[in-house]
C-alpha cells in the first residue's frame, strides 16, 4: 500500500511547490478562458503559495501534509470504487458467462474415471533456457 511521506525532503517539497504553482495557474487559465474569471482569480491567488514554497521549503511542508491528509483518503476511496466496479461489472460477468457456457480454462473439472490429474510434459531440451527468461 502507498504510504504518505510525512517528512519529505527539501528537494521533494520544492518539486511539490513548482507543481503546485503550475497546477493552480493552469486550472486558473482554463477557467478564465471558459468565461469564469472569478474562479480563475481565486485559483491564481492560491498559486503564489507555491512560489513561497520554492523559496522556503519548510513552509511548503505544512501545505504538503495538509494536502495529503485531505486528498489521500479521497484518492484511496475513488481507487477502490473504480477497481470494485471493474471487477463486479466486467470480470465477474465474463467469468459467469464462461461458466454458464461450460468453458473451463484451468481444466479443473473433476473426472471420476481419471486415475491421476498429472499432465505429462516433455522435459526441457536445453536446461540453459532457464537462465534466459526473456
Amino acid at each position: 500500500m502507498i504510504a504518505i511521506d510525512w517528512n519529505p525532503t527539501h528537494r521533494f517539497l520544492r518539486q511539490f511547490a513548482g507543481l503546485f504553482v503550475l497546477f493552480f495557474a493552469a486550472i486558473g487559465a482554463v477557467r478564465f478562458f471558459k468565461d469564469d474569471p472569478t474562479t480563475a482569480y481565486v485559483l491564481w491567488s492560491i498559486a503564489p503559495v507555491g512560489l513561497v514554497g520554492l523559496a522556503w521549503p519548510t513552509f511548503m511542508r505544512y501545505v504538503y501534509v495538509t494536502w495529503m491528509a485531505l486528498f489521500f483518503p479521497l484518492g484511496w476511496t475513488v481507487s477502490m470504487v473504480i477497481l470494485s466496479s471493474i471487477y463486479y461489472l466486467v470480470v465477474s460477468p465474463i467469468g459467469l458467462i464462461m461458466r454458464l457456457c461450460g468453458h473451463d480454462p484451468c481444466a479443473r473439472r473433476p473426472d471420476p474415471a481419471a486415475t491421476s490429474y498429472w499432465k505429462p510434459r516433455q522435459p526441457a531440451a536445453n536446461v540453459q533456457r532457464y537462465f534466459r527468461q526473456f
